[in-house]
């Protein structure tokens, strides 16, 4: 567990707010984001939510935190672990979840960007790419 932490921002997808955290990574890494909102917007039954997680961390512990804010402690994911979650979905089940992707991923780059808004054009360009690589091989978390 890492010290209390401030979110990012947060975004809203079917009506439930979602949201995200800094990495806890070193280096340029997309926000995490509160695995509990993701699956409330998801509309996710609570006693699948809880097991879901405890199966993400054991699977995924390089992807899956915790952290504390204020007065509690929240699991956080990776972009990839809600992506992840979001595909299982779309591919297992059947759901239409483009619009939900589509949020989740705008609020990804927002938190990005938010994260890197001191940094001169390129070496925020740099970032963005290295972040994009993470993603794209499945390593670290982004």
């Amino acid at each position: 567990m890492s010290l209390s932490q401030t979110p990012l921002g947060h975004t809203t997808i079917n009506g439930h707010t979602v949201r995200f955290y800094p990495s806890p990574l070193p280096g340029p890494d997309y926000p995490w984001h509160v695995m509990g909102d993701l699956m409330d917007a998801l509309e996710l039954p609570d006693h699948w939510q809880r097991s879901a997680i405890d199966k993400f961390t054991q699977a995924w512990p390089e992807h899956c935190r915790t952290i504390a804010v204020a007065d509690s402690t929240l699991a956080i994911g990776s972009s990839l672990c809600g992506l992840g979650l979001l595909e299982w979905l779309s591919t297992e089940n059947g759901r239409k979840i483009a619009e939900e992707r589509d949020a989740f991923m705008d609020a990804m780059s927002l938190g990005l960007a938010r994260q890197m808004k001191h940094l001169p054009p390129a070496e925020f360009e740099t970032i963005c790419q290295i972040a994009a690589a993470r993603h794209s091989q499945g390593a670290g978390s982004a």
